[in-house]
């Protein structure tokens, strides 16, 4: 094993609690600690295997890039550079914390518990795709479909003494062939191996904005959320965690059970009950998202991955 390390504070970095929080499914806690009692992490990113251990005494995220090869093609990045990218560290959370909590008590007594909450930079087209598995799902079943999805479609890149075989995730092209719809049926996926192959199809022949447009600062959430919903399977829920975890957007809420429950019972937003979170209207989405990002501001999908991870009771 050869660690390089880069200093990060669990107050701008919480590791645990940002691989958990539900916005990526592509990271794998070890069964064992490593020698120094500590939690190791392996994931993929982009074609890049990864392992990653926190040191919060040392203010230390120590990281090894497992897989050097990607084929035949050698794969060579700024190490450093690459997770300050992907972890959004070149943004303070600190501050943000600090803000979020001077406007609403709520979230200060959130943050206490939950330090280093932090939104990631992801790959779009895997954050697609992983969120139309997603739907009417749990995070612990997605991450099952996600990994299948890559073992079936994707590029294999390096074998893990614990995990098995791991595959980079697949590329749009191949998600888009004729036997892409069956061999997902076959896997478990059921409506949604339709959905993967249909968005897959769209995305190839042009009818939506390509991807990298639609990830520019410069392209409105709301046009970036309304050319999403395009796809098979996408709604806005969907459509506004894709723009929030990959598209750098920063704004977006996307409202499920657990914000919808956030707002009822934290927050007491008058005209909602608790009973119906599970079929929220066109009209409470919009209320709700408006509440929270009028009172967080520009980054309120940041503050609100907060929210959502302490209510997953991790």
């Amino acid at each position: 094993m050869s660690f390089s390390s880069l200093k990060v504070p669990l107050s701008e970095l919480n590791l645990s609690l940002t691989l958990r929080s539900g916005q990526c499914f592509r990271w794998r806690r070890r069964s064992e600690k490593n020698k120094d009692g500590l939690e190791v992490w392996v994931g993929v990113v982009k074609g890049h295997v990864l392992s990653l251990v926190q040191d919060q005494d040392q203010n230390m995220i120590h990281y090894e890039f497992l897989n050097k090869r990607h084929g035949d093609k050698r794969i060579k990045v700024d190490e450093e550079e690459f997770l300050r990218n992907y972890f959004q560290l070149h943004t303070s959370l600190t501050d943000l914390y600090k803000h979020w909590s001077d406007v609403d008590p709520v979230f200060k007594k959130t943050a206490a518990k939950f330090p280093g909450v932090r939104v990631m930079n992801q790959d779009p087209v895997e954050n697609v795709f992983s969120f139309i598995c997603a739907t009417a799902n749990n995070i612990k079943r997605i991450q099952k479909m996600v990994e299948a999805m890559c073992l079936e479609f994707g590029d294999h890149l390096f074998d893990d003494p614990e995990f098995g075989p791991l595959h980079a995730f697949p590329s749009v092209e191949s998600l888009s062939k004729e036997t892409v719809t069956p061999a997902l049926t076959r896997l478990g996926f059921g409506f949604r191996a339709k959905y993967i192959s249909c968005s897959a199809k769209m995305i190839i022949s042009g009818g939506i904005k390509p991807l990298e447009t639609l990830s520019s600062p410069s392209t409105p959430s709301h046009e970036t959320r309304t050319e999403l919903m395009k796809l098979s399977g996408v709604g806005k829920k969907v459509a506004d965690c894709i723009s929030l975890f990959s598209m750098a957007k920063t704004e977006p809420i996307p409202v499920d059970t657990h914000v919808y429950q956030i707002a009822c019972k934290l927050y007491k937003m008058k005209g909602l009950d608790p009973n119906k979170s599970n079929s929220v209207s066109d009209k409470k989405y919009k209320e709700i998202a408006n509440f929270f990002q009028t009172l967080f501001g520009s980054h309120a999908g940041w503050a609100h991955s907060v929210l959502f991870t302490a209510d997953l009771k991790l």
